[in-house]
């Protein structure tokens, strides 16, 4: 449940203008327990949509490049906010330039 409620909720994000993105960031940043999980699971969203293009040559809103790169960055800013004192929100903010 939890699991399908982080995707709806990043759909909608990444659907949604920037400075929305960004508020989101910064709400996210602010419970940095959960940020790990929420990282796992847009991993996970990003990578099932990758693995469809591949497939299905089926063209939704990433090309295959962009959703390798946005996977790649994920993995970047979950590495840096699990062994690095970097900024959270600054770290998220950048991700969702992408998203």
């Amino acid at each position: 449940k939890l699991y399908r409620q982080k995707k709806e909720e990043l759909e909608r994000v990444s659907r949604a203008p920037l400075s929305f993105k960004f508020q989101y960031a910064k709400v996210l940043s602010e419970n940095p327990k959960d940020l790990n999980e929420i990282l796992n699971v847009w991993l996970e969203h990003f990578r099932g949509l990758l693995i469809e293009a591949a497939e299905n040559g089926s063209q939704n809103k990433y090309s295959l490049a962009k959703l390798k790169n946005i996977l790649n960055l994920i993995q970047e800013t979950n590495n840096l906010l699990i062994n690095t004192n970097v900024n959270s929100r600054l770290a998220l903010e950048t991700l969702m330039l992408e998203i």
